[in-house]
């Protein structure tokens, strides 16, 4: 096995949890049934994963084996990737007369046009998605197979997530996926995230808020002659929590990030006053599940009254990155 080959396919082996290695090795279906069975006598991590590798060894694995495997990982732990999502426009035929195999070929013939020593691996999971690995190179060297690109496209839903794009290669892909999926612009939008089904279900607007209807012991609690005051003001929290979020499991977002743009106001100060250029400051929320925890911000009473409309509308909008500026009358005068 070649040096390149073993440190690429030791990398992959060490990103992988132990708990999930056995179940990515059988869809990895590269090591035979007896080879899996003998990973038995190896209980710990290290010892599991030298083991493995030394049967890729005996198997003569190559780079492409490797690759399906790093494809096989990354599916399975999407949410290791930090994602963004970009809005396909003006499509030009219908998606569906489209076959994948067309696309896949189209797509590949045109990015090794547009730059060379690249490396393009597609592959078809059960969701019907194509996940695209890009390893990029130049002309002195090799394409980069330990940091790839990589893109998920839904060939009937004009969306496309991407993960870890440079900026060179930034418009080389958008070019090869706009030729290929038959579109003439694609923008990215103001969303990102770790959960990819989170945001494929806020594009798609597979997730819709509900408001909870008052069940009767909600509609008792506001009854005057109610003397539970807590549970009263409980009741009330619960359903403005659900007006705003809706009920059961909300997207899986972990940050939310507002950069807020103003003009000083002072005619004491003339000298900031006439400063053409806004101040700017950037608000960012955290959470391992945001969403979640606003809304339970809400029921536990830590604020005061109902969010503001720009954190309770992040699901709605389908994005959590936003730039406030100053509203600017209709008829005020141009700078």
């Amino acid at each position: 096995m070649e040096y390149s080959v073993s440190k690429f396919l030791q990398k992959t082996l060490n990103k992988i949890p132990v708990s999930g290695l056995r179940r990515i090795l059988e869809e990895w279906d590269f090591l035979s049934t007896a080879q899996l069975r003998s990973l038995d006598s190896a209980k710990y991590g290290p010892a599991l994963r030298l083991k493995v590798l030394g049967l890729c060894e005996e198997n003569h694995v190559q780079t492409k084996h490797v690759i399906e495997l790093d494809m096989i990982y990354n599916h399975a732990y999407s949410t290791k990737r930090n994602w963004s999502v970009f809005q396909l426009y003006e499509q030009q035929e219908l998606t569906y007369t489209m076959k994948v195999t067309v696309f896949v070929e189209q797509f590949t013939a045109n990015l090794k046009q547009l730059t060379s020593h690249v490396s393009v691996v597609i592959k078809q999971f059960e969701d019907d998605a194509l996940w695209i690995r890009i390893a990029w190179g130049d002309n002195f060297k090799r394409p980069n197979h330990f940091f790839p690109t990589y893109a998920v496209y839904h060939p009937h839903c004009p969306y496309v997530f991407i993960s870890h794009l440079g900026i060179k290669q930034r418009p080389l892909l958008l070019q090869a996926l706009l030729i290929a999926a038959k579109y003439t612009d694609i923008k990215e939008i103001q969303l990102k995230g770790r959960c990819l089904k989170s945001l494929r279900d806020l594009v798609m607007r597979q997730f819709k808020p509900i408001p909870r209807p008052k069940t009767s012991q909600e509609i008792s609690a506001s009854h005057p002659n109610i003397t539970n005051e807590h549970a009263k003001h409980q009741a009330y929290l619960k359903q403005v929590a659900d007006d705003a979020f809706g009920e059961g499991t909300l997207p899986l977002l972990e940050t939310a990030v507002f950069k807020l743009e103003t003009k000083f106001k002072d005619p004491v100060n003339r000298i900031l006053e006439n400063k053409t250029d806004p101040f700017r400051c950037v608000i960012k929320f955290s959470s391992p599940n945001l969403l979640e925890s606003l809304k339970s911000s809400v029921e536990l009473g830590i604020v005061n009254g109902a969010l503001s409309p720009l954190l309770t509308s992040i699901s709605l909008k389908a994005r959590n990155h936003f730039v406030i500026t100053e509203r600017v009358p209709p008829n005020a005068p141009g700078p």
